[in-house]
This record gives C-alpha cells, sequence and structure tokens, in this order.
C-alpha cells in the first residue's frame, strides 16, 4: 500500500509571556489527568494514565508507524500485533516494511478497509492539524501519532506517539507566536497569523519513542524542536474523521495538496508493471534509507515514518 502526498505541515502554536494569560482556569478533561503547576496558575501538564499499559516497542527497525498504531488501537481495546499490521497495509514483495501517513490513517481505521478497498484511489483532504486540536485530542484521553522528520530534505521519518503536553492559555486576540519549520516563508508566516486564533500555546510534549534500542520509552520534547521535526500529526478520531469525509465524497480527481491513498488491488497493478518495466531494462531504482527514491514512484514530498 501506498500513498502520495504533499502534506501541510502542523501548526504549533507556542506560549510566551506575551501572548499568554497571567491565570486561567484549568481546562476540562475526560479520560486524561490535568495538574496545574504549582507555581505558575496558567500553565497545566496534561497527561494520559491510560497509556502506560498500550505501549508497543517496534518489533523491527521499520515498523515504528505499527508500533504507534498498535498502541493506539490498544487503548481502544483493539489487538492487533505489528505482524498483522504489516501483513496487511504492506505489499509482499515490498523491499522494507516503512508506510507513510495515509498508511496510518488506514490502519487505525481497520473496520473501515473494506470499504477503501471497493475503490483504486481514495483522495483524502488533509488540512494542516493544530497545537490547539492536539491538546483537544489529549484533553479527551486520546493518544496521537507524529510523524518526525530530523531532515526534510531526507525522505524518511520516525514515528512515535504523543502521550502528553505542557501548555498556557492565549490571551484573545494576541500576536500568534507560531512555530515555524524550516520551509515557512515569511509570506506564509503572515498569512497565518491572520488565519488562526488559537486557545492554548505549547511549551513542550511527552512523547512516547517505540524504537527501544535508542531513545526508546517515554520523554520530554521542547515545543520549539518539535514544530520544527513534526510531518504529521493525527488520532484515531482525527484519522476517522478524514478518511469517512473521503469514502463519503463522489470519486474525483486528486488534486495537489491531496493525499491519494490507492488500494491493495491498485498498488499490486502498479508494481507489477513496475516489474515489467526494471525487467525489460535490466536495471533497478535506488533506495535511500529503506524508502524507493526512483524517479517514478509518485512521491511529492512526502516523508515515510520508517523507525
Amino acid at each position: 500500500m501506498s500513498d502520495t502526498a504533499v502534506l501541510p505541515p502542523p501548526k504549533i502554536f507556542l506560549a510566551d509571556d506575551s501572548n499568554r494569560l497571567l491565570v486561567a482556569r484549568k481546562p476540562l478533561s475526560q479520560g486524561a489527568e490535568v495538574v496545574a503547576d504549582f507555581n505558575d496558575p496558567n500553565k497545566f501538564t496534561v497527561t494520559i494514565p491510560s497509556a502506560e499499559r498500550c505501549y508497543a516497542y517496534q518489533d523491527s527497525d521499520t515498523l515504528c508507524w505499527a508500533a504507534c498504531t498498535q498502541t493506539l488501537l490498544a487503548q481502544m481495546n483493539i489487538h492487533l500485533n505489528q505482524e498483522r499490521l504489516a501483513a496487511e497495509f504492506v505489499p509482499p514483495d515490498a523491499d522494507d516494511q516503512t508506510a507513510g501517513v495515509g498508511v496510518v490513517i488506514r490502519a487505525l481505521n481497520p473496520d473501515l478497509e473494506d470499504q477503501v478497498d471497493q475503490r483504486d484511489v481514495v483522495p483524502i483532504d488533509l488540512q494542516p492539524i493544530t497545537s490547539d486540536q492536539l491538546i483537544t485530542e489529549l484533553l479527551a484521553g486520546r493518544l496521537c501519532i507524529v510523524g518526525l522528520v530530523e531532515d526534510r530534505e531526507a525522505n524518511m521519518g520516525h514515528a512515535c506517539v504523543i502521550c502528553g503536553a505542557t501548555f498556557a492559555k492565549l490571551k484573545a486576540g494576541a500576536p500568534v507566536n507560531i512555530a515555524k519549520s524550516s520551509n515557512t516563508s515569511a509570506l506564509d508566516a503572515a498569512a497565518e497569523q491572520s488565519e488562526f486564533s488559537p486557545q492554548y500555546g505549547l511549551y513542550s510534549i511527552q512523547i512516547f519513542d517505540p524504537f527501544k534500542d535508542k531513545l526508546g520509552g517515554v520523554r520530554p520534547m521542547n515545543a520549539q524542536l518539535f514544530s520544527q521535526q513534526a510531518e504529521f500529526i493525527t488520532s484515531h478520531v482525527l484519522a476517522r474523521d478524514v478518511l469517512l469525509a473521503a469514502l463519503n465524497a463522489p470519486p474525483g480527481v486528486v488534486q495537489r495538496g491531496r493525499l491519494a491513498v490507492k488500494s491493495k488491488r491498485e498498488v499490486a497493478k502498479e508494481r507489477a508493471g513496475a516489474r515489467g518495466v526494471a525487467n525489460n531494462s535490466g536495471g533497478s531504482s535506488a533506495k535511500v534509507n529503506g524508502v524507493n527514491s526512483s524517479k517514478s514512484q509518485k512521491d511529492d514530498s512526502k516523508k515515510k515514518p520508517a523507525g
């Protein structure tokens, strides 16, 4: 299974002394624990107590996406291990078990897979997820998946689970402190200032890294670094919303900025055609960190969370 996209990067709003309230009421939560900082009446940390029983470390170097998906599904009492997820969502003749955000969206909703496979291509509209949406998900007790990319020129990333955050409530109408990634222009930043009126600003997040041999386990990440590396954010609810919207929409032409998720049937057909071309030419495509870098691949700035 494959997907192609120009991914709209998440919009991460930062908290600082100029844009935050001095005092704020503790936000309501359901399934999460919110603690106010003893020395700061507008600094809150949200954590999800049920998360610890759900964490899964990845079984191989390229199954970080499957480990994170397994973790989120376990929180909903859906038990699919990484072997089953890879068998379901990675083509059997694939060179590795990497996957992109389209696969993650589908894997988080296995009950919708039959509907997806009734079409050759499912065009999914991806809107930029904001840090407000992330905090809302966490306050509702829902874990999230983030695809982190240290080098945006590379075509490889690493999926982790977001399990908590520290944040403050912002002033209404205050200048928005949007954390800028390396590919954000001054014009884009100005447009974002007028487009968003966030409720919360981030200080840091807590992630569960499924790569046990390196920095595995739960660790903090400051909001600035998080904003620079976050390529996509989703949860079961966020993924389900966009997938259902796509399935209920009439089939149409996939436009730039949309995610083209292909059915197993369509992927198998394309891979068979690609093998035929390679056999006739006597060559094969190069690989970079486990991701096919052939120019024939329809890959518009996609970053694969590989592990």
